[in-house]
């Protein structure tokens, strides 16, 4: 029996009010394709060794799924507790570290929501998907048939024979689940038990990007509102909805308003012709209409960075504890706006580092970066089609970006999850996810290290090397900076960005900073560190109409800090500039397009000499503070959500590394 989580608040009132996180439109695992690491072409990264963020996994997927290979090396990924230990061994938290402080103590405004779920909830099975077919959308399962890769034909493979069929690449991506990603569900269940006169609008807006075939086949028929009961319910309704991103929404779009912002917020149209596009000329149909009833036609716009804008620019209207609207709406997400303002657009005049969103999230190279050719679909029995014939472009279906904890909790509990999904599926994706990040991410530089006396002076750069923020997408991610000194003997004379096993940053002494727990104030933007326990944090805090901070999304007015690294070229006078301009950074004049640099002067302790320096630069998908203030909303979808994380490694994913000696 499904239990998927009762979106109304079960309203059991006790106790005294408490910050809280409520809920997210559009979570990294949905339709928003978790693009936090996309890099132009032509661009280099120190590739450092690996930190497991989601549950330790065989990254040696099986052939079959198609996604990229083993990246190599584990690293050790807790991380300190006091001066004499490195930054890279873990600390078991104290119960009392992960006690609530009391309310009068909080500075947040968000109000927590008691309910009849105390603690985390162990989740019923989440269903498949069948062969459901309606008026103008369809499932998977009518593309899986051909577009998947046979053992027994060389169609969609690339040159060294690895499978790359559309099909075996997306089921185990984040868009294939944006519908099941039980952080998504919490979130919007618990901003709707927060605001339940709002409720309905909320599902449904959600819904219109996580469950878009739903929504779509809706809009050309009966033009009935969606519904989060609707994710449970049988026949050709559920199995749509569960289905997420799905082939024959993507590929039946229209590209009349690619870009402007009338297709912004979900608002994207599909085409009432069954038509399915294709970057290819020379199509013949006569397969595909028979097996499908969908006829294939050559549009080169499946390649346009408008098509991911539509889901990937989202605005949120600001709504009050009633529910009803305020004059504020919240840039939530914007991508798309950023990598127009950078050197990587293609449009205008694209310059030499130009690259669409599908050049790095469905790349048209292999695992070795060899241009792609092959036939693109089988006959219903595995074969090759006579007819076919060898087509580039042709993308990898990965849509990767940096979510390797949510797909961890997919390959850990497939049959919760998604019942349709080999776990091994899962766990190339995650591997995938994570080779994207530790390669094509980002870059941090000692420039200079240097001991006079008991004061230390170090000078970081950190460059960006994607295409857009870093992190960017839904405000619970964050990167940061973890600087370690070492003595000769190997031991720790300072370590700022140390965390403990659950991924919170600590003090000198192993404790949770204030900013990690429910109550305690955000770190500001540092240009010029002096104290051991600021740590510099790219992160974006939403901020409610009074300007304090907030972990409620349809609370949120604007952002009290948006330091997250700008993508090269990033200008301020450029039309998009002001709806992803920075805050918090006050007047640091070394923070620009493409890179920050960071100064530290730091008093070491007496007699210490430090031979080597240590930076690195961490990535979580979820922070543990943003997690934390979640699971003060009680409902089913959160104790859902909750059993799934404390069963997650939660420590970082080490992006880049480098040392220098003194």
């Amino acid at each position: 029996m499904l239990r998927f989580p009762a979106v109304v608040l079960l309203a059991v009132l006790a106790g005294g009010a408490i910050s809280s996180l409520a809920s997210a439109c559009s979570e990294d695992g949905g339709s928003a394709a978790d693009a936090d690491t996309a890099t132009a072409p032509g661009d280099t990264a120190v590739t450092p060794d690996a930190a497991p963020e989601d549950a330790v996994e065989d990254t040696s997927a099986v052939e079959d799924t198609g996604a990229v290979e083993d990246t190599g090396a584990v690293e050790d990924t807790g991380v300190v507790a006091d001066a004499t230990t490195d930054a890279d061994a873990a600390v078991e938290p104290d119960a009392a570290d992960t006690a609530a402080p009391p309310a009068d103590t909080l500075v947040a405004t968000d109000t927590a929501t008691p309910g009849p779920w105390d603690g985390p909830l162990e989740p019923a099975d989440q269903p498949g998907v069948n062969d459901g077919r309606g008026s103008y959308l369809a499932t998977h399962t009518s593309c899986a048939l051909c577009h998947g890769s046979s053992s027994v034909a060389d169609t969609l493979h690339d040159a060294a024979g690895r499978p790359i069929g559309m099909y075996l690449l997306w089921r185990s991506s984040m868009m294939a689940n944006a519908a099941r990603d039980p952080f998504w569900l919490a979130m919007v269940s618990a901003e709707a038990a927060r605001r339940p006169a709002a409720a309905a609008a909320i599902e449904a807006k959600c819904l219109r990007c996580h469950a878009p075939a739903l929504a779509a086949e809706r809009e050309l028929t009966d033009g009935a509102d969606l519904a989060m009961a609707d994710l449970a319910a049988g026949g050709l309704t559920g199995d749509l909805a569960r289905d997420g991103v799905t082939c024959t929404v993507c590929h039946q779009l229209e590209p009349d308003d690619f870009g402007a912002e009338s297709s912004y917020d979900g608002h994207f149209e599909v085409n009432p012709r069954r038509e399915i596009s294709a970057p290819h000329d020379g199509l013949v149909p006569g397969p595909m209409a028979n097996i499908s009833g969908y006829t294939p036609v050559p549009r080169d716009h499946m390649r346009d960075s408008g098509l991911c804008a539509t889901c990937h620019t989202l605005r949120t209207g600001t709504l009050d504890a009633d529910g009803l609207p305020e004059s504020h709406t919240l840039v939530e997400q914007s991508p798309y706006l950023e990598w127009r303002n950078s050197v990587f657009t293609t449009e205008g005049t694209p310059g030499p580092k130009a690259a669409s969103c599908q050049a790095c999230h469905l790349p048209t190279v292999d695992a070795d970066g060899q241009p792609i050719t092959t036939k693109v679909a089988t006959n219903p029995g595995g074969g090759s089609f006579p007819p076919g014939v060898a087509r580039t472009p042709v993308g990898r279906h990965l849509l990767v970006g940096g979510n390797t904890l949510i797909g961890g909790m997919f390959r850990d509990f497939p049959a919760l999850l998604n019942p349709d999904v080999p776990a091994d599926a899962f766990a190339a994706t995650v591997a995938a996810a994570r080779r994207q990040l530790e390669q094509d991410t980002a870059r941090i530089e000692l420039l200079s290290a240097a001991q006079d006396g008991a004061t230390l002076s170090v000078h970081v750069r950190v460059t960006n090397l994607t295409g857009h923020k870093l992190p960017t997408g839904y405000p619970s991610r964050r990167l940061w900076v973890a600087l370690t000194a070492r003595t000769a003997g190997g031991g720790v004379a300072l370590a700022l960005g140390a965390h403990d096993a659950d991924g919170r940053l600590v003090d000198q002494a192993g404790a949770p900073l204030p900013s990690e727990l429910p109550g305690g104030a955000p770190l500001p933007h540092a240009d010029h560190v002096t104290a051991p326990d600021d740590v510099v944090v790219y992160e974006a805090i939403m901020a409610d109409p009074q300007g304090e901070p907030t972990w409620s999304l349809m609370g949120a007015a604007s952002y009290v800090k948006d330091n997250r690294l700008l993508p090269e070229g990033f200008s301020a006078t450029h039309p998009d500039a002001a709806a992803t301009a920075p805050a918090g950074i006050g007047a640091d004049a070394d923070f620009l397009g493409g890179h920050d640099e960071v100064h530290y002067t730091l008093t070491l302790p007496a007699g210490v000499q430090v031979a080597e320096v240590e930076a690195s630069l961490r990535y979580q998908t979820l922070a543990p503070r943003f997690a934390a203030e979640l699971f003060r909303v009680r409902t089913e979808a959160v104790a859902n959500f909750e059993w799934f994380y404390l069963q997650a490694d939660k420590a970082p994913v080490v992006v880049a590394t480098d040392t220098r000696a003194l």
